[in-house]
């Protein structure tokens, strides 16, 4: 620990209030000099004008135990703030280091009513985090940091501005207000998915998912097996809520859409190829039959299916137009 003799010899080169202060916590440090941590802090104080000043002063106050002091100096940085930053950080200080929450919070609320910048106001954010644990005024100022977020992908690139700033707990935090309806099925998965991007918390993730599985029908069985397959790699999972699926399927559309789940996430063609048939059958719109070729074409060895959807088509086409996008798509996705 440095001795006054030491101490003596850095404050002859001390000039400002914050440098007088550092050294009182020094000289408060064991084993304490409470006198000469006085008296710097008396220097200090002479040197003080602005806010900043007050408080690096009122914090040795602290450091010494004498917070009825340190009270009256808070008071004085409080009374000379003008810009919401100086607002916010006495108040943290004040909340932080002599323990007056609510006086710290009204200083913080004053600071984040005040200030439009993202920046600034995550910043604030971390101040009511650190020394508030206030989940109310922070979400109110997580509110203003959100408030031009319209969707789950605005969310997602603001937390990942704030994580890769540092701040991975502010951007959780950010990120969960996009959580989504549970019965919004495709909104859950991309929700889910990005807490798995941003952060890799995979019982996160499963929590997440699991919300929504109360809430499925068909087609939400399917997006849903998309999101345990490819976000938690639950091979079980998937083949469960995809079998769950098969009881809902009635449509050509949901037999297609069920169709390239089994291909796609389980290798399951035989069952897919199946359920395209049904879907084959089920369909005699051109886009249906279009998109039915393009997912077998896609998704399976076999592309018997396809070329059966285009022959179908065919016979219900007549104008050269239809002809040529009919023989294009057989060339793109065929290859004949």
């Amino acid at each position: 620990m440095a001795t006054r003799e030491e101490l003596s010899a850095q404050a002859s080169a001390c000039n400002d209030a914050a440098s007088y202060a550092a050294l009182a916590k020094q000289a408060a440090a064991e084993p304490a000099d409470l006198d000469y941590a006085k008296e710097l802090l008396a220097k200090g104080e002479s040197n003080c004008s602005f806010p900043a000043h007050y408080v690096s002063v009122a914090e040795g106050y602290v450091a010494i135990g004498d917070n009825a002091k340190a009270a009256d100096l808070y008071d004085e940085a409080a009374n000379a703030c003008f810009d919401a930053k100086e607002k916010a950080e006495t108040g943290y200080s004040i909340a932080k280091c002599l323990g007056d929450r609510d006086k710290g919070r009204a200083l913080l609320e004053e600071a984040i009513a005040e200030t439009t910048n993202t920046t600034e106001l995550l910043s604030y954010a971390g101040y009511v985090q650190d020394a508030l644990q206030d989940n109310a005024l922070a979400n109110k100022l997580f509110s203003k940091v959100t408030a031009n977020c319209k969707s789950i992908a605005d969310y997602q690139k603001l937390a990942t501005d704030i994580k890769n700033s540092g701040n991975s707990t502010t951007a959780l935090m950010v990120f969960k207000k996009a959580a989504p309806s549970s019965s919004e099925t495709a909104d859950v998965v991309t929700f889910a998915k990005g807490l798995k991007d941003l952060f890799g918390d995979d019982k996160e993730v499963a929590a997440t998912l699991a919300d929504a599985e109360s809430n499925c029908m068909f087609p939400a069985q399917f997006v849903l097996a998309g999101g345990f397959m490819n976000l938690l790699g639950d091979k079980d999972k998937a083949e469960d809520l995809l079998e769950q699926g098969k009881n809902f399927a009635m449509s050509g559309e949901e037999n297609l859409d069920l169709a390239t789940g089994y291909a796609s996430l389980l290798g399951d063609q035989a069952t897919a190829n199946d359920m395209y048939s049904v879907a084959l059958n089920e369909f005699s719109g051109k886009e249906d039959l279009l998109k039915l070729a393009s997912a077998v074409a896609a998704n399976m060895d076999d592309k018997t299916i396809a070329g059966k959807a285009y022959d179908k088509l065919a016979s219900k086409l007549n104008t050269p137009s239809d002809l040529a996008m009919l023989a294009k798509a057989v060339n793109d996705n065929l290859g004949d």
